[in-house]
């Protein structure tokens, strides 16, 4: 367990502003999986855009919603625990590599920008950040600062994170769901109500995530299936 107090997490802030919903391809010509800590150069991180075309790519484990994942005061809870009675977006990020992966706190970022779009949906997000070492506060508060400078709207730096921030020690959650790589392949999963998983997707490099635009287009086949049959 993880005793951890991070009250930076209060000032993270809520934004309309900043990244956007991270629409759009993927930018051409970036590498793939960087070695250990390095990332390739990224001159803008608001040029970072992630895939709008995303669809399922690989078959999700089962029970991922008992997965259980340790939050920043050092408890560990379930993800159905830590969604509630919502949808579940389960994102897991590459994790620290001995600098903060630029295309994580961007993507993180637009989650934050982004989150009030999901939360229409009847859904929760929860961001997953792998480690290896069990140190992880001084890690943890680099990738938050890095994802405050990813918020650009003054009026809610006071404003805490709207999601769970959860942190993976040793790794042990990502070897549950197989996709260890150097730390974890960025990846994504949405879970229904009943805890189903009805999308997952693994990317291949640092810079291959859906954007929020086809995560919320997942959101909405979601939200229709589950919706009663009209007479």
């Amino acid at each position: 367990m993880l005793p951890l107090r991070l009250h930076i997490l209060a000032i993270v802030l809520v934004s309309i502003c900043g990244c956007g919903d991270g629409s759009s391809a993927n930018l051409p010509g970036n590498p793939g999986p960087s070695k250990r800590g390095t990332y390739a150069y990224v001159e803008d991180y608001r040029t970072i855009r992630f895939s709008d075309d995303a669809e399922s790519n690989v078959d999700p484990v089962d029970r991922i919603a008992d997965l259980t994942f340790t939050t920043t005061d050092g408890v560990a809870q379930r993800v159905r625990e830590l969604a509630g009675q919502k949808n579940i977006v389960l994102v897991v990020t590459r994790g620290f590599a001995g600098q903060v992966c630029v295309y994580c706190s961007t993507q993180t970022s637009m989650y934050v920008n982004n989150y009030a779009r999901i939360a229409e949906r009847d859904a929760e997000v929860i961001v997953v950040y792998p480690l290896e070492e069990m140190d992880g506060q001084g890690t943890l508060e680099r990738f938050i600062k890095s994802v405050r400078a990813k918020l650009e709207d003054e009026r809610h730096k006071s404003e805490p994170i709207p999601f769970p921030l959860v942190l993976d020690p040793a790794l042990k959650g990502v070897n549950e769901l197989g996709i260890r790589a150097d730390l974890a392949k960025p990846s994504t999963y949405i879970l229904d109500k009943q805890g189903r998983v009805r999308f997952a997707y693994v990317g291949q490099k640092d810079s291959d995530r859906p954007s929020i635009s086809a995560v919320l287009r997942q959101l909405d086949k979601l939200k229709a299936a589950e919706a009663p049959a009209q007479p």
